[in-house]
């Protein structure tokens, strides 16, 4: 049977035993920041894992299951709105990693992150490089069950914001989302930092 091994040049970087993480809703007008945690200490084989933006929302949550299943450690890390407004985006990325590895009591030796930027206030030893959640199936995992985990809590607070749908567009600036934000004003859960372009900044709420 073929590994994830198999598949990359293993010259590059040993991916198991391995926690990943790797973090949705960064870009997002509304709603918190949360990083996906998963450690894979087998070289499991799961079909179908790669980066969550490239999987179908139903993909996304059979994989779900699975990887709970079949990782030796997953937790999620929440930054809420108030908290980015408070903090900053990266201060608020950095308290939700935290709060990842908090949330698993497990910490390993090394841990690989999706992105370009260096967590350089992350207190835990960490190794960052661009697509890693496309290469390293542990970040892969993270960045699934982070996805429906975020995916879940916008859908769920859209029965109390029915006006702005955040069970479609899951707080991110699209065309319809930036059309109401014009009409309505912010609502509870926009980060207040991120919507400064709007004229009606100032109806939202204190």
């Amino acid at each position: 049977m073929a590994t994830w091994k198999d598949r990359f040049d293993s010259s590059i970087i040993d991916f198991f035993p391995s926690l990943g993480m790797d973090e949705v809703g960064r870009g997002a007008l509304a709603g918190p920041l949360v990083v996906g945690a998963v450690y894979f200490d087998k070289d499991y084989m799961i079909d179908g894992l790669k980066d969550s933006k490239l999987l179908k929302d139903q993909e996304r949550r059979e994989l779900c299951d699975i990887i709970k299943r079949k990782a030796s450690y997953w937790s999620i890390g929440w930054a809420y709105h108030w908290e980015i407004d408070k903090l900053n985006i990266y201060s608020a990325l950095v308290l939700a990693c935290k709060r990842a590895i908090l949330n698993m009591n497990f910490l390993p030796e090394a841990i690989f992150f999706d992105g370009s930027l260096k967590l350089k206030t992350f207190p835990f030893k960490h190794i960052v490089f661009p697509k890693a959640d496309r290469l390293v199936p542990s970040v892969a995992a993270a960045s699934i069950i982070a996805k429906v985990a975020r995916d879940d809590y916008m859908i769920n607070i859209s029965k109390y914001y029915p006006d702005y749908l955040f069970d479609i567009h899951k707080g991110y600036g699209t065309k319809f989302h930036l059309e109401v934000l014009e009409k309505k004003g912010l609502s509870k859960i926009h980060r207040k930092t991120f919507c400064r372009f709007l004229d009606k900044q100032r109806l939202c709420f204190e």
